[in-house]
C-alpha cells in the first residue's frame, strides 16, 4: 500500500483470489468488461485507517486518480463490473475469517 497511497500499514489476511481468463466477459446493466489477458487478483484486508492515516494518504498519480470511503453497497455503483462478486465475497470472507477463491467473480471454494 505504501507505493499506491503512501501509507505503511499492516496488511491483514488474504480475503479472496479471483481468476479471470482472457476473453472473460462481465456485465452489470449496460456496463461490460472483457478481460484482455489472464488475471489472478489477490485481495487482502487493508485494515481500518485512523484519521491521521487518512490525512497522510498520497496517491500514486500514475495509477490512482481519486479515492473515497463508501459503504460496500454504494461502492459497487462506482467500481468496475468485475469487482461485484469479488467485493461481496471478500466482505463475507472477512466476517467469517476465511479466504475465498473465485472465477470471474463467482465463488468456487471457501477455506475451512
Amino acid at each position: 500500500m505504501k507505493e499506491e497511497i503512501g501509507l505503511d500499514v499492516k496488511i491483514g489476511p488474504l480475503l479472496s483470489v479471483d481468476f479471470w481468463p482472457v476473453g472473460a466477459v462481465g456485465r452489470r446493466g449496460s456496463r461490460t468488461y472483457e478481460s484482455t489477458s489472464d488475471q489472478l487478483v489477490f485481495l487482502f484486508d487493508g485494515s481500518e485507517l485512523n484519521d491521521n492515516q487518512v490525512s497522510d494518504i498520497r496517491l500514486q498519480e500514475e495509477e490512482i486518480d481519486d479515492y473515497r470511503f463508501l459503504p460496500p453497497e454504494d461502492a459497487l455503483d462506482d467500481l468496475a463490473v468485475y469487482f461485484d462478486g469479488r467485493l461481496q465475497a471478500s466482505i463475507e470472507a472477512l466476517k467469517l475469517g476465511k479466504t475465498v477463491y473465485l472465477e470471474q467473480g463467482k465463488t468456487k471454494w471457501t477455506s475451512a
